[in-house]
């Protein structure tokens, strides 16, 4: 697999509250391989929180993004983290996430060790990557490069926010160093494990809990989509991606939490379930073509393809 290390500037920062962003790298068949070949192709930029599970499972087990080859696997992950973020998980509010604190850093680390873990549990080996801004300290970076030096993680810092491509390059360079070891991803449940047992083990092992709960109007939901047969493949969780837990007030590495599944829907088309933890809004899904690409401008200023 080749990198272009200009992709991974474009990506930018991580959301401040977040302390750590994951990018899938898929590993292609030897047929697919090519220089444009890029580490990111896939463009499967998700919260480590919420569905690093989903996303393996969907993207590298069934190959259900259509323009991705059939064999697909994962062969690394980046694990985009901010200093700020893992100022707000070591306890600083996101007022004071916003200066300078080494110790709110290193109390922030253990979130960002179980996303280590997460990814580790699946098979996918993470870069671990510091998106650096001007006012994070060396001290506060010295931190992070520990914690990844004691775990044997592959580390490296991007400035790309102030120096663009450039800013990238050692980023690119350690992806194409882990994905040359050529990485396999081990599904957490295999195909056909029902919804309530999946998200069981996803609260469990990825998420830190203790199990879920289940309100009374999802089990409802449940029943209707057993009884037309609407159940079968991937379980996708919605949830904040503010915490581990479904409440987005608790921060760090939690333990013990019993999540709330609020409701069910399935999104048939896509052929995955969706299980909605505590309070979250989600975005609508896109048609294969979606409306965006025959909405036009024309030489006399007019919006034409709206309807």
């Amino acid at each position: 697999m080749s990198c272009h290390p200009s992709r991974f500037a474009r990506h930018g920062a991580a959301i401040a509250a977040l302390a750590a962003t994951i990018f899938v790298l898929p590993a292609w068949p030897a047929a697919a391989r090519g220089p444009e070949n890029i580490a990111d192709v896939a463009e499967q930029v998700i919260d480590a929180v919420v569905n690093i599970s989903t996303s393996q499972k969907v993207d590298a087990r069934m190959s259900a993004m259509p323009d991705l080859p059939p064999g697909m696997d994962v062969a690394g992950a980046v694990l985009v983290v901010t200093p700020r973020g893992l100022r707000y998980h070591g306890g600083a509010s996101d007022e004071a996430s916003a200066s300078p604190d080494a110790a709110a850093v290193g109390r922030g680390l253990s979130n960002v060790d179980q996303h280590v873990s997460n990814l580790r549990l699946l098979g996918i080996e993470p870069v671990v990557v510091a998106n650096r801004f001007p006012g994070d300290t060396e001290d506060e970076l010295g931190l992070l490069k520990r914690f990844c030096a004691e775990r044997n993680l592959a580390y490296a810092e991007s400035t790309a926010f102030v120096d663009g491509a450039a800013g990238a390059e050692a980023v690119a360079a350690r992806v194409v160093e882990v994905c040359a070891r050529g990485g396999h991803c081990r599904p957490l449940y295999p195909a056909g494990t029902p919804v309530e047992q999946v998200l069981d083990l996803v609260v469990r092992r990825i998420y830190g809990g203790a199990g879920v709960t289940v309100a009374e109007a999802a089990q409802e939901d449940l029943r209707v989509l057993n009884r037309i047969g609407e159940t079968e493949g991937p379980v996708c969780v919605a949830k904040t991606p503010l915490s581990l837990s479904d409440d987005p007030t608790v921060k760090g590495r939690p333990t013990g939490f019993t999540p709330n599944v609020r409701r069910f829907s399935r999104s048939a088309g896509a052929g995955f379930t969706v299980a909605y933890l505590g309070e979250i809004q989600t975005m609508p899904g896109l048609p294969r073509r979606p409306l965006a690409e025959q909405i036009d401008l024309t030489t006399e200023g007019r919006v034409v393809g709206l309807l």
